[in-house]
């Protein structure tokens, strides 16, 4: 007699990525499972910002807020509401030690991950990084085989496409909050990136950028943190633009809900950047010291809107460092023209649809 296959177990907790991109580039495999397994009942752990992608990305599940610091203590009230949840499978997404600890402590019987950063002592599921050429290069299909690995994935499709929806009532809110243009063309842009100066376009060339697409009629909104406030005010006040400056001003849900709202989104490979991408918008992505064919927005089935800028001829990109300890030439070599250069015909279509 066949032996009863083993029941996969339906109470898990996923520790979700830490920063936003993370976690959207974590959405096309989790939204798969959690379709393909309708008996799961998911705990999800994460941080203010990769929650509310969750929440937009409509997985099934509770939501288990962390500390917004990845060094803050857990307080004693987060590990209880943990133990309460009675997990069966732990699944890792983060590479952290600090993870893997935490759900050997919390007593998880399976606790799966990538056996990196000296945690495969806490885990049950070492899981190791694909081969070379096993599967392609974005980092999104990390995500997918950690879940291939330990058999609850098949093989990925050719193309992975996350999606986070708003409703009407969302989006006008964050239209609501969108600085006017006398085109009525709205441009969000992210200026910042938490990773690292070395990501970032120079300011004085967002600042170049923003006049000529004030002068074109269009609405500027610049959003991020409150750490890049004043990055954000340097680059409005040397633009000349009239535009609003909301980094710092912005809950995580609501940061989504202007991105959502947005004719057009300009940004660094930052999470803002993958958000807009998988809420649908159209996304000019601008990458320097990191590698676009790892990184590069994914959007929803069919999207089509992302315009990936590189500057050519750079031979030490992509360097992946915080600082450049050159003169930042990768960021440098692309200019406002060429970025404009993208950006007018998406306004000239805008303004033909808007005469119909």
């Amino acid at each position: 007699m066949k032996p009863a296959e083993a029941r996969p177990p339906a109470r898990a907790m996923v520790w979700a990525p830490n920063w936003m991109g993370d976690a959207v580039m974590a959405l096309p495999a989790l939204q798969a499972w959690t379709r393909q397994s309708p008996e799961l009942q998911p705990h999800w752990l994460a941080r203010p910002a990769v929650a509310a992608v969750l929440q937009a990305a409509n997985l099934p599940g509770e939501i288990i807020a962390l500390p917004a610091r990845a060094s803050e203590r857990w307080p004693r009230e987060l590990m209880r509401q943990c133990r309460q949840a009675r997990a069966e499978l732990a699944i890792l997404l983060p590479n952290s030690f600090a993870s893997a600890l935490a759900a050997w402590r919390l007593g998880i019987p399976q606790r799966i991950g990538y056996g990196r950063d000296g945690r495969g002592l806490w885990l049950t599921r070492r899981v190791r990084r694909p081969r070379p050429g096993q599967y392609p290069e974005h980092e999104a299909y990390g995500y997918w085989a950690l879940l291939a690995d330990a058999g609850l994935l098949p093989v990925p499709p050719e193309k992975l496409c996350p999606e986070l929806r708003l409703d009407a009532a969302a989006r006008g809110r964050g239209r609501a909050r969108l600085a006017a243009g006398a085109a009525g063309f709205a441009v969000v842009a992210h200026a910042g990136a938490a990773y690292g100066a070395a990501k970032r376009w120079p300011p004085e060339y967002f600042a170049l950028l923003f006049r000529q697409l004030s002068l074109a009629g269009c609405g500027i909104t610049l959003v991020g943190t409150s750490a890049e406030r004043d990055l954000a005010d340097f680059i409005l006040a040397r633009s000349g633009a009239s535009g609003s400056n909301l980094a710092g001003q912005t809950t995580p849900a609501e940061l989504l809900e202007v991105i959502a709202a947005a004719d057009l989104v300009v940004a660094n490979d930052s999470g803002p950047m993958h958000a807009a991408a998988a809420l649908g918008r159209p996304v000019v992505a601008l990458f320097g010291s990191t590698n676009e064919r790892q990184t590069h927005p994914l959007g929803p089935p069919g999207y089509a809107q992302c315009h990936v800028l590189v500057a050519a001829d750079i031979s030490c990109r992509p360097c992946k460092l915080r600082q450049c300890p050159l003169d930042h030439r990768c960021m440098r070599r692309l200019r406002p023209e060429d970025v404009a250069q993208v950006i007018m015909p998406i306004l000239n279509r805008h303004a033909a649809k808007a005469r119909e």
